[in-house]
């Protein structure tokens, strides 16, 4: 390590995690996962969530922690938003459907965006550039 005027240089030691088996994520997490989707509108959520449940039909291939994941960080988010938890492959597809049908669905959390969104970036270092 070298303290200087520069500041501390940290030294870290990267190695790669063992694969995790679906089932041990599956009990990691209890069970319970959040899929989220979101629209522009209430009707284009209702036809997404209609799409989603007619591609996972009869899929038994994909893993519901992968779906979950990839609908939290590769989707775009719009003002009409849900969350949908669910506990195994049924109650997934019981929700979507029901939100498709535009009808109540257990474990289902909606959700509108008020106004603009702001964002802030803020680099303040170690913390002594920025008084108080």
């Amino acid at each position: 390590s070298s303290f200087g005027v520069s500041g501390t240089n940290a030294h870290l030691i990267l190695e790669q995690a063992e694969p995790v088996r679906a089932s041990e994520r599956e009990e990691a997490s209890g069970g319970a996962l959040p899929y989220l989707l979101s629209a522009k509108t209430r009707e284009a959520l209702k036809e997404q969530a209609g799409r989603l449940a007619a591609h996972l039909d009869g899929r038994t291939d994909l893993d519901p922690a992968d779906v979950a994941f990839s609908l939290a960080t590769t989707r775009v988010s719009f003002d009409e938003r849900v969350a949908l938890i669910a506990g195994n492959r049924d109650e997934l597809m019981s929700g979507l459907c029901a939100l498709a049908n535009d009808e109540p669905a257990r474990g289902a959390h909606r959700g509108q965006v008020r106004g603009p969104a702001k964002s802030a970036w803020v680099f303040t270092g170690q913390g002594a550039q920025r008084l108080g």
